[in-house]
């Protein structure tokens, strides 16, 4: 990427939900940065279209890095609406990398981990969307699905960490629906 790439991503961001950007910062001559690539791939591939994510080669845009404040290889920085929102500090291993950026994307979803917030999450006027998933994790379209559409409550259950909660919204499922999959609390309709 180039300084106009650069500027576009994080200088002229608008909307924080639409310009959540990924900069991997790197240096052909750096083993680390050699050694960050396929957990850095991986992570990308994880959260495609739900986040961009960009590298960039300090020896050949040398402008952008000095702009981006890198001192060092490799550098990775989560930038939202042009601001800078965190730089990564670790090892470059897919774990981390993966929990580090799920800490800083916005959501808007609940996570119905007990009785008192399920509750509280399905009172109310509001439309309701409840994500329903075998899995422990979430796909990560689901936190940005959340930011795009403000005038809906979302909320998560996972049957495998919060089997409780998951087993109590069940008896309500019709038989033959396959999760993951949607509950929509105000019509009480499970939606594939």
């Amino acid at each position: 990427q180039g300084q106009e790439d650069y500027k576009k991503i994080v200088d002229e961001a608008r909307d924080f939900h639409d310009s959540q950007s990924i900069i991997h910062f790197y240096s052909e001559s750096c083993g680390h940065c050699k050694q960050s690539v396929p957990s850095y791939t991986k992570i990308a591939k994880t959260f495609d279209k739900a986040i961009n994510f960009y590298a960039v080669s300090c020896a050949r845009h040398a402008a952008v890095c000095k702009k981006a404040g890198v001192k060092s290889y490799p550098t990775t920085i989560f930038y939202g609406a042009g601001e800078i929102t965190e730089t990564f500090k670790g090892a470059f291993q897919e774990k981390p990398l993966k929990d580090w950026v799920l800490k800083h994307m916005p959501s808007r979803v609940k996570i119905l981990d007990n009785a008192k917030v399920k509750d509280e999450f399905l009172g109310g006027p509001k439309a309701k969307l409840v994500f329903m998933s075998k899995k422990a994790e979430f796909p990560p379209r689901l936190h940005l699905f959340s930011m795009m559409h403000s005038g809906m409550s979302f909320a998560a259950v996972s049957k495998q960490k919060h089997s409780a909660i998951f087993n109590n919204l069940m008896p309500r499922m019709p038989k033959g629906k396959k999760l993951p999959l949607w509950y929509d609390v105000q019509s009480e309709e499970f939606v594939e």
